[in-house]
């Protein structure tokens, strides 16, 4: 049974890592066996100046008797190592090809070395990378692997995504869904993260990209406040970002980014039409916009929503974002939510699709180069 646990390790002979631990094991058996002498020594001369003071025989013969078994006992700690290697030698007197952690037992610090050194050279002409600290390799796999796991939590970080932040083209989504994705690759996890911020880095460079002739905040419609700017709050200029972006129809919004003005083109525009849904979602598809005279919203759906982002809690299904007036320190830029009025008379009637995308959209290139 020993044996075959010792074949396992194949030629533990040529790893430093179990050269190591033997080297280690044979400069303890080297100290117990400097102290162990040294202490006999001295126990014994203490003992031996206690008996002369003594003067009793009992004393006298009773502490000879601890002496000499001192002295047994060092004897046999020295034999030890004597013991062993009679062993090694009767365990393979017939196979000398074989290879076994106590065929190791000689091992000196030059030949631990040596085989260090070996092993660093076989590293690096390997492509990987030699930690002199651990004395360790990390493979050419294994540096890659690691690259790719720290450049994806770095894009994940920066577009604050929990999950295929930088692979939506890859998730079965973008193509069929793209004013959801893109909602979804703009929008925060959470609430608290939305408010009273401008929103996550890709929404920003879209919005000043997608919005930079037409915005509401720009042209005079809203304003500037002590609380601070409403630029990137507002809900009709989110969900005009997100369908410009998207590459769906570079003319939504052209009538205002507000609110009235984008139910106005919606109902007007022969790209979009009404889902009539009511209050049944199997109608409703990833990328519907709903919108009324004051709020605009953009429909992504449970199965989606969550795809993008795990951990949301049960039901979300919608990205907006919330600029109010007289709250503006509460605004909000786009993040994921649900509403538990979708299915009223205000939202049955007001779920958009658009059924004539764009071709060859506008911002082509933007949406290529934002990531």
């Amino acid at each position: 049974m020993i044996m075959f646990f010792l074949d396992l390790l194949g030629d533990p002979c040529n790893n430093s890592n179990i050269l190591k631990v033997v080297y280690f094991i044979k400069q303890i058996i080297n100290i117990v066996l400097t102290v162990v002498p040294i202490g006999v020594i001295l126990v014994g001369t203490l003992d031996f100046f206690k008996n002369i003071i003594a003067k009793t025989e009992d004393t006298q013969k009773k502490d000879l008797n601890v002496f000499i078994k001192r002295i047994i006992f060092m004897i046999v700690l020295f034999l030890i190592p004597t013991i062993v290697g009679i062993v090694t030698d009767l365990i393979y007197e017939e196979d000398n090809d074989s290879k076994s952690l106590l065929k190791c037992i000689g091992v000196s610090r030059e030949t631990l070395k040596s085989r260090i050194s070996s092993e660093k050279a076989s590293c690096t002409s390997k492509g990987g990378t030699w930690n002199s600290k651990t004395e360790s390799c990390t493979t050419k796999d294994e540096i890659n692997n690691g690259a790719q796991i720290k450049s994806q939590s770095i894009r994940e970080r920066n577009n604050s995504k929990l999950r295929y932040s930088s692979q939506s083209s890859n998730s079965g989504y973008s193509g069929k869904y793209p004013i959801a994705d893109a909602a979804l690759r703009m929008a925060f996890p959470t609430e608290a993260q939305a408010t009273g911020t401008y929103g996550t880095s890709l929404y920003v460079n879209a919005y000043d990209k997608v919005l930079s002739d037409q915005s509401a905040y720009r042209n005079g419609s809203l304003k500037e406040s002590s609380a601070g700017t409403t630029r990137y709050k507002s809900c009709a200029e989110a969900v005009t970002v997100f369908v410009r972006f998207s590459g769906v129809d570079d003319e939504f919004g052209s009538k205002g980014t507000n609110p009235g003005a984008l139910l106005s083109y919606v109902r007007s525009s022969p790209k979009w039409q009404n889902v009539n849904w009511n209050g049944d979602y199997n109608k409703l598809q990833p990328g519907d916009v709903f919108v009324d005279g004051g709020h605009a919203m953009l429909y992504v759906g449970t199965k989606m929503l969550h795809d993008y982002f795990p951990k949301a809690p049960v039901g979300y299904n919608l990205v907006q974002a919330s600029y109010h007036r007289d709250y503006i320190h509460q605004a909000k830029s786009p993040y994921i939510m649900n509403r538990t009025d979708l299915k009223s008379s205000r939202w049955t009637n007001n779920a958009f699709r658009c059924i004539k995308p764009d071709k060859n959209f506008k911002y082509a290139n933007l949406k290529k180069t934002l990531k």
